[in-house]
């Protein structure tokens, strides 16, 4: 869903834009980098020559729209998400940046309050609090790709979460059905994107289910794998016989909502940054201006 590295992300969109530039304009493969027995590869390879890595959902789409004769469309499309993903890192980082700083400030200040007022302590607690909001990241990380832990029922981030598990699939989903592959064959593909353990755990239920014949909708709702407002809208296009479209809708709208959901996760850390820092520097001049006016009460007394 978004990547710090929002350069690389940039670069990629630039690079298949101009592929899709050249395919519309009439060129063929080899004309513009592609090799000889790359067959239904021959847009990864191209890429890849020009120093683009795909993700999962992206080889998977590529190859959908080239079976399809519609690669110059399946390569916007990925243009258009690889530069709303660089947008959307740069969002996140610039939530997080200042965070990050006061947590920097913060240990440097333990460190030369620990030191002024005898309190050794300190620096060693807020050293270890900084080591321990770190091991909780790597292991968030761990937990959520393997749908371990209880991360995903956190009350911020669960659903954060939940829709960073639903983007891949849709997209998988919307590009291969979009592109004449039947539903059965389709469905596990984009399941197999879906990174978040919980969810892709519930999506390999719903496979079951519609791979025994029920319907889309019904597999999703029996095995509660998505949000209520996306099965909503892939229930209503299916009932309508419009659910490419729908896929489509279902997409942007969680596209939107996760992006106003980790704006506002980066706001709260932003605050509890700013008050753990806040809280630390008001104890450290109390404890100097206490220890300084005592000092001068036991000189003035004696």
């Amino acid at each position: 869903m978004f990547s710090f590295l929002s350069s690389r992300d940039d670069r990629a969109a630039l690079q298949f834009e101009d592929l899709a530039s050249a395919l519309d304009a009439g060129l063929n493969p080899t004309q513009v980098g592609g090799q000889a027995g790359e067959g239904e590869q021959v847009l990864h390879g191209i890429l890849l020559r020009r120093g683009v890595r795909l993700d999962s959902v992206e080889t998977a789409v590529l190859t959908a729209g080239w079976r399809s004769g519609r690669a110059g469309e399946a390569l916007r499309n990925r243009a258009r998400a690889r530069r709303e993903r660089a947008e959307f890192g740069r969002r996140v980082w610039v939530g997080l940046r200042y965070p990050l700083l006061l947590a920097v400030a913060s240990v440097l200040v333990a460190l030369i309050g620990g030191a002024a007022t005898g309190r050794r302590w300190l620096p060693i607690l807020t050293i270890s609090l900084a080591v321990a909001a770190a091991a909780a990241v790597f292991a968030a990380k761990a937990g959520l790709r393997s749908g371990s832990g209880p991360w995903h029922r956190l009350p911020i981030l669960g659903p954060l979460v939940q829709d960073l598990g639903e983007i891949p699939y849709l997209e998988v989903l919307q590009a291969l059905y979009g592109a004449g592959v039947p539903m059965l064959t389709a469905h596990p593909q984009a399941v197999a994107a879906c990174p978040i353990g919980a969810v892709r755990t519930r999506l390999c239920t719903a496979d079951r289910i519609l791979q025994g014949g029920r319907s889309l909708n019904d597999a999703l709702r029996e095995s509660h794998s998505l949000c209520e407002e996306t099965m909503t809208l892939l229930g209503t296009g299916e009932r309508t016989g419009d659910l490419e479209a729908t896929l489509l809708r279902a997409l942007r709208r969680r596209s939107d909502v996760a992006i106003a959901r980790s704006t506002a996760l980066t706001r709260l850390i932003g605050h509890s940054a700013y008050v753990l820092a806040a809280s630390l520097v008001i104890y450290l001049v109390v404890s100097f201006y206490s220890g300084y006016y005592g000092m001068i009460g036991s000189l003035t007394h004696h």
